[in-house]
Order: structure tokens, then sequence, then C-alpha cells
């Protein structure tokens, strides 16, 4: 079976109605995204000609509440646990018809790429970092540092466990202006806070879900 090389993302919305997925673009992976009460019936459906053995990995990274309307996914209507437990459905075509084979997420999510933020001074207030999580690593890019403009970063319980946060002075100033970053819950190498004190550093984030570490 070839194997699945590419991913694209979809945004779902409340009105409904039906997503075409084209199928030269199958053995990819598709990651919908949306948070909302739906107000009418999804359809996800392939469109195109199709193979035996042709398949689509399909994951809903979305906060839905389906409100009695329905997501049908090639054919299968799916349910609201498996729509909110970020498991994967891979859809596979078998020479007569499409056979969906779901497999739950274990407690982790998908998570891929690469976010970046950019942090302007902040007048010598904490700022508050938001993190999303489907993807692997999220850049936050430090600028115009105002002193004691600190950084909190999310309590890592909340984060997938593949996530990693990377931390850079971006105006080439915290020598002279330093800034601390400082966890929501929980420790960074056992210490409260780390701080960022040098011209262009940057400080590498991984956590266990009670913890950060520096690497």
């Amino acid at each position: 079976m070839p194997r699945i090389n590419l991913v694209y993302r979809e945004t779902l919305t409340a009105g409904g109605g039906t997503i075409n997925l084209d199928t030269s673009k199958a053995y990819s992976t598709y990651i919908f995204d949306g948070t909302f009460t739906l107000l009418s019936n999804i359809v996800i459906q392939p469109d195109g000609t199709v193979s035996k053995d042709m398949v689509f990995e399909i994951i809903f990274r979305t906060d839905i509440d389906l409100n009695g309307n329905t997501i049908t996914l090639f054919g299968e209507t799916i349910t609201q646990d498996q729509i909110s437990s970020y498991g994967t459905f891979k859809c596979i075509y078998n020479g007569s018809k499409w056979v969906i084979d779901y497999v739950p997420a274990r407690g982790w999510k998908y998570t891929s790429g690469i976010d970046v933020q950019t942090l302007t001074g902040g007048g010598g207030a904490t700022q508050t970092v938001s993190i999303d999580d489907s993807y692997s690593t999220t850049v936050i890019l430090k600028t115009a540092i105002d002193a004691s403009d600190d950084i909190e970063i999310p309590d890592p319980s909340t984060l997938d466990s593949n996530v990693e946060i990377i931390v850079k002075d971006a105006e080439g100033d915290a020598t002279a202006t330093n800034f601390t970053i400082t966890p929501a819950s929980g420790t960074i190498n056992g210490a409260a806070s780390v701080t960022v004190n040098g011209d262009y550093d940057s400080v590498r984030l991984i956590h266990d879900g009670t913890n950060y570490f520096t690497i």
C-alpha cells in the first residue's frame, strides 16, 4: 500500500455542507479543525476516480457539539465520542466500497509542523503565551523588549506530550534587558523560571506533563 506522505488542513464550519476530497490527493492525511455547535449535517466524501487500496487518513482536531446533526465520513456516520477523541480514521477502498478503520488516540494527539509567534514589548507586564498543540513546535520570537517583560507559558499538563517550545530574543537586546520564562504550573529544570540574558539567545523547552526542562 502507498505511504501516507502529505498533510492537509481543513476548517469545518457550523453551517455544515459537503466537503469533497480530491482523490488525486489520496495517500495523505487530512486534519479537520473547528470549534462550534453544528447546525447542519456535514458530509465528507471522495471526489474523483478511485482505485483498489486507495487510502485517506482523517483526523478531527475539533471541539464540535453535533447537536443532533451528523458528520458522515466516506459513507459512515461517526459518533460524538469519535470526533472528540483526536483518533484517526483510515478510509480504505477495497475495490467495491470504502472501509473505515477507526483507531482511538489513546491519550495523544496528532502533532506536526511549527507555529511561529511574535511577542512585541509588553510594557513591563507579563505576557501569557497560548500554545496550539496541534503543532509539534512553537517558536516565540521576543521583540521590542521592555524592562520586566516576562513570559508565562502554559501548564505542561494541558499540552500534548510531543510539544516543545522555543523562546528566542529576536530583538538582540536581552543582555541589557533580561526577561524570564515562567510556567503557569510546575518548574523549569527544578526552578520557578529561567532567564534569557544574552543577545539573540534562545531557550528550548520540553516537558513531562508536570514540569519543563531545557535541552
